[in-house]
């Protein structure tokens, strides 16, 4: 047989005689479709089917196996277009690599090869090595795992445990997978299941997923989900079978096949450890829907007490919006679990008896959020004459207050009940040390600057004790506006002293108010138990300050104000302002000139009128100019006026307005005219527009720029392959690596299929090139956007604009072309045509 399998492999190869067979994996939480391994099957004319076994160790021995694993490859690539193009659901396949593979010093380039012929991203390429490749020649295999990853594929490690160095070798090399073999635990006994439990766990901890092959059984399956196995292949879901006849399978089964988008996503989920002593859900939402994925027999012990007798009775009462468990489950992931990512928990009541929910965020998607949780019964072991009072107004006011706290005074503690906000404190944690720490945090951050004073009387933990006692009730109150949403509104605050607690346990409770301003003021003013009704008159602002109108002009104001010295060089600037051009600090600008920000293309207007206003007093009123602002043309309307200090002149005083956005706002103007939507850059017609500007300059003024090129041909099979929001993601980081690159001394723009382009004015040619360069860099670094692994590999060009090429006829002939290219929808762009959309290269 031997030599019959020698003599007919090329045969067998040309006339397909090999097939490639695909097995499916099953993702274990979902029993979904993720993925398929592809396996070598020889159906022979004369022999019939030949068992690998038979012709996989002779080619080994004679060298030949890679061919036939490379011919696996191709046909996997030739598989995923034809599938691709019908508009079904692609997955990730898995293929073997054989110890003589990877002692060939250009396998890698043979597989690149390959997979670029194909346009194949190759995220959805997983690379199988078997432990038993790691007995001889190690220092040589080990670089090629390296390099395998830099790329972007996965490397899992077949057959763990199956040879004699399986921990030696995962603690040497990394691997994305290991799988684990059941037939070599053939009696599936209580020994067997301990190990399998062993294994898995173990994975978990260092981060490598687990998929279990040889399933046949339903108990089988039963346990690996248990455990938390991440992914199961074997007879129990499909045996191996061609492309075809596997598409013909899902059909049938009906079986779910898990979207490309949301493989990462399940993939956070399924890393999570299971085994564990705790009781644990792990609970999907999704369009308003909570979804049970996951749930221990914990768990369903603690909803049992809770008289809750099922997951299916447990998920229903999650998904009716009637009922409060819906509300208070959607705020709880919504603003504490999904705003701040930490483990939050949080206490409420259920008749005679509390719960207390501990959750996480595990992984979050195209939609879908999934958290695990931990749930704890609470009971209240006291006499009913101390905890009835409490108890019945806890069960009454907590889902009627949107914000809840226990200050112990005797502890210096805030203890979190209850939070609307993941950004206040007692939205970040649920024991705080230091009341009035916390209290002074809150209204720094949140309290409304002309509400301060009051916020910090009724706030002041000093006299807390003393006015609470003055109080037959034992409860104060206090309005004041406070931040949510990004807005200040109104906030009802109430603090009770606790029964039994000596007045050193005092109840906050919060309730945003749906009054408006001077409604509530009017009924301030006639309460008897306002506390500070002598601040009603500043609140109306009739007490306001020219500090105070400042200091809120510049912090709440949308007008983009700034300050400068004698020498032109700023010194401040408002919010609004740092927020128009990207700039996080005040830092970031002071001490430095217009020049030296580099956000103009003509610089000589705006230096002329700050020379004049500073020598000379006068006012510049309404002057038009363009700036550049995150890679984009931005026409304005600047004004600038002296500043005088005892009659002379110290500075001036500037603000803007953006033309743009003002038609935007008074003519429901659309920016989509110039701006491209996935990466807020310019689009063609903008790169055009502001092209005029570059040209106009160099026609005036000499000031040379070029034009620089960016096509990143993974992008097009990329936004196929994984949907229009990783393609959207995908575009952003790019923007964003060239943002990071140009700042506000270029024009960014983005075409189309991947086509990026830059203007640019520059003194040295050669300057050009080194930035350029670092762009490339910057983008080809690109490894990960949001929950998908990409590769980035650029081809770029960069032409400068002389005077043979910057004439009126010639930039009509180049916007031709660019209109030419936009009307392109697929293809890939070849270096000669993007050298003629930049017109001819120069110096």
């Amino acid at each position: 047989m031997e030599n019959y399998i020698l003599e007919h492999f090329d045969e067998a190869l040309k006339n397909k005689w090999i097939e490639v067979y695909y097995q499916p994996v099953v993702r274990t939480i979902t029993g979904a479709f993720c993925g398929a391994e592809a396996l070598a099957r020889w159906n022979d004319p004369e022999k019939g089917l030949l068992s690998p076994a038979e012709f996989i160790p002779v080619l080994e021995e004679t060298g030949r196996i890679t061919e036939l694993d490379l011919y696996v490859l191709e046909q996997i690539c030739q598989d995923y277009q034809m599938v691709s193009q019908r508009g079904n659901r692609v997955l990730p396949v898995s293929f073997n690599l054989s110890r003589k593979d990877l002692l060939r010093d250009d396998i890698i380039e043979r597989i690149e090869a390959i997979m670029a012929r194909y346009n194949v991203p190759r995220e959805l390429v997983n690379v199988e090595i078997t432990e038993s490749a790691f007995v001889e020649d190690v220092e040589r295999i080990g670089p090629v795992l390296k390099k395998l990853h830099e790329l972007g594929y996965q490397v899992w490690m077949d057959d763990f445990g199956s040879g004699y160095s399986s921990l030696g070798i995962l603690k040497d090399y990394s691997f994305d997978e290991i799988k684990i073999d059941m037939s070599f635990l053939s009696k599936f006994d209580k020994k067997a299941r301990n190990i399998i439990r062993s294994v898995v766990t173990m994975a978990k901890r260092i981060g490598v997923q687990t998929l279990a092959e040889g399933v046949e059984t339903k108990e089988q399956y039963v346990f690996l989900y248990t455990i938390g196995c991440e992914k199961i292949q074997g007879y129990y879901f499909g045996r191996p079978m061609p492309g075809d006849v596997l598409e013909q399978h899902v059909k049938d089964t009906q079986q779910t096949v898990e979207s490309l988008a949301l493989h990462n996503y399940y993939n956070k989920i399924s890393a999570v450890d299971y085994q564990t002593d705790a009781p644990l859900m792990i609970i999907e939402k999704c369009k308003k829907k909570f979804h049970i994925l996951y749930s221990n027999k914990k768990y369903t012990d603690v909803l049992r007490r809770d008289g809750i007798d099922s997951i299916k009775q447990w998920e229903a009462i999650l998904n009716d919006p009637n009922d409060s468990m819906n509300h208070f489950h959607t705020m709880f992931v919504e603003h504490k679990l999904q705003q701040i990512g930490d483990e939050q928990v949080i206490t409420y009541p259920r008749g005679d008896h509390y719960m207390e929910l501990k959750g996480k965020a595990i992984a979050s998607s195209e939609g879908h959020t999934a958290y695990q949780a931990e749930l704890r019964y609470v009971a209240i072991h006291v006499r009913p004459s101390e905890n009835d009072q409490l108890d019945e107004y806890l069960r009454d006011t907590y889902y009627m207050y949107s914000d809840m706290a226990l200050l112990d005074l005797d502890k210096d503690e805030v203890v979190s009940i209850k939070s609307s906000m993941a950004e206040q404190p007692i939205g970040r944690h649920k024991v705080i040390y230091g009341i009035q720490n916390v209290m002074d945090t809150y209204r720094n951050h949140f309290v409304y600057p002309a509400d301060q004073e009051a916020y910090d009387a009724f706030y002041q933990m000093s006299t807390m004790e003393q006015r609470l006692r003055q109080n037959k009730n034992g409860i104060i109150s206090c309005y004041f506006r406070s931040k949510k949403n990004g807005e200040y509104q109104w906030a009802y605050n109430i603090a009770m002293a606790l029964p039994q607690s000596d007045f050193r346990k005092v109840l906050l409770m919060v309730m945003h108010s749906g009054f408006n301003s001077e409604k509530l003021l009017d009924m301030l003013s006639r309460r008897k138990d306002w506390m500070h009704r002598g601040k009603i008159k500043a609140l109306k602002g009739k007490d306001s300050t020219a500090d105070v109108l400042w200091a809120n002009l510049c912090m709440n104001s949308p007008l983009m104000c700034f300050w400068k010295d004698k020498n032109r060089r700023f010194v401040g600037a408002s919010q609004s302002f740092l927020r128009y051009y990207g700039l996080s600090s005040v830092d970031e600008l002071i001490g430095k000139t217009d020049e030296d920000m580099h956000w103009h293309i003509a610089n000589g207007p705006f230096h002329d009128d700050e020379v004049e206003v500073l020598t000379q007093g006068k006012s510049i009123i309404g002057a038009r100019g363009t700036c550049i602002v995150r890679g984009k043309l931005h026409h304005i309307l600047a004004n600038k006026m002296p500043v005088y200090e005892e009659g002379k002149i110290v500075g001036l005083l500037g603000f803007f307005v953006d033309l743009e956005q003002q038609l935007a706002d008074e003519k429901n103007y659309t920016k989509g005219r110039l701006e491209d939507p996935a990466t807020e850059l310019n689009n063609l017609r903008g790169l055009a527009e502001n092209m005029i500007h570059y040209l106009e300059e160099f026609w005036h003024h000499g000031r040379k720029f070029c034009v620089m090129g960016f096509y990143i041909k993974e992008y097009e099979p990329f936004r196929r392959t994984f949907g229009d929001t990783a393609g959207n993601a995908y575009l952003k980081a790019i923007s964003q690596a060239l943002q990071d690159v140009f700042d506000h001394m270029a024009i960014l723009a983005y075409v189309i299929d991947g086509q990026f382009y830059v203007i640019m004015q520059y003194e040295n040619p050669a300057d050009m090139q080194q930035i350029q360069q670092e762009a490339v860099r910057h983008i080809e670094s690109i490894h990960r956007v949001g929950e998908w692994r990409c590769t980035c590999t650029v081809k770029p060009t960069l032409s400068y604009v002389n005077e043979e090429n910057a004439g009126v006829f010639r930039y009509e002939q180049l916007m031709y072309q660019f209109m030419q290219e936009l009307g392109k929808a697929d293809g890939e762009v070849e270096p000669e045509a993007d050298k003629r959309l930049t017109g001819p290269e120069s110096e």
